[in-house]
């Protein structure tokens, strides 16, 4: 499951001081994700490959966050096993620019 959440400016604060809609948000987001569907083809087959369950997911732990610090940008902080639990990690990306704060909140499925 796969949660997206646009809210504030980072700062606490509810406007984000910008022109921008969470539809041209959404639009940037998508685009981007765009430009990496070669890779996470790569990686959703690693995983699809690999299957785990039961908070036993260490090769998609291991997968993604080697995805994310490979990232070109090198913007994003990876804490791998993050809150005591070894297949949970958390990727934080600064962009150095006021704007709104997007989360993403996903889970491995087990259906």
């Amino acid at each position: 499951m796969i949660e997206v959440q646009i809210s504030g400016n980072g700062n606490g604060d509810s406007s984000s001081g910008s022109s921008n809609s969470e539809a041209e948000y959404m639009s940037i987001i998508s685009g981007h994700i765009d430009s990496l569907s070669d890779s996470l083809r790569q990686l959703s087959l690693r995983i699809h490959d690999n299957p785990e369950v039961r908070n036993k997911e260490v090769i998609a732990h291991e997968a993604i966050t080697a995805f994310m610090n490979e990232q070109e940008d090198q913007r994003w902080s990876i804490t791998p096993s993050a809150y005591g639990i070894a297949t949970a990690f958390v990727a934080d990306f600064d962009s150095g620019k006021p704007g709104p704060v997007v989360s993403f909140n996903a889970e491995y499925g087990e259906y």
